[in-house]
């Protein structure tokens, strides 16, 4: 299964979910720049600066970052503007991963209801 993980999911991952790290072992992983920002700056901040970016870095080494391009904007817009269409807006950065996730036809895992939000989007939760 090709899957696009959330930034929720790969801190799980992060600290011990075995669950998780078995269905993650089964699949073929992808995550936006968007949630390595976000998993960077949250070790950046840690009291364990160096640590905790080595083992971002050890998780993230069989996984294939996606890049934000032209495409993934179009996607972005399109999801932006169908939520604020039905009162629904999610913040920004989640858009951007749903829009990744969208042009790469891949399933999103999260563990964020909002997404449930996006009409037609392929998300689960591990």
């Amino acid at each position: 299964m090709n899957v696009l993980l959330d930034t929720n999911v790969l801190i799980a991952h992060f600290t011990g979910d075995e669950d998780l790290r078995i269905k993650v072992r089964k699949s073929s992983i992808f995550f936006s720049v968007i949630v390595l920002a976000e998993l960077q700056y949250g070790a950046k901040t840690s009291r364990r600066i160096t640590e905790n970016l080595e083992r971002l870095n050890e998780l993230l080494q069989d996984a294939i970052p996606l890049p934000i391009d032209l495409a993934t904007a179009s996607f972005f817009s399109d999801i932006k503007s169908s939520l604020r269409t039905k009162g629904r807006p999610i913040p920004d950065h989640d858009i951007w991963i749903a829009a990744t996730a969208f042009q790469h036809g891949l399933t999103l895992i999260s563990r964020d209801a909002h997404f449930r939000e996006i009409d037609n989007l392929k998300v689960d939760k591990w």
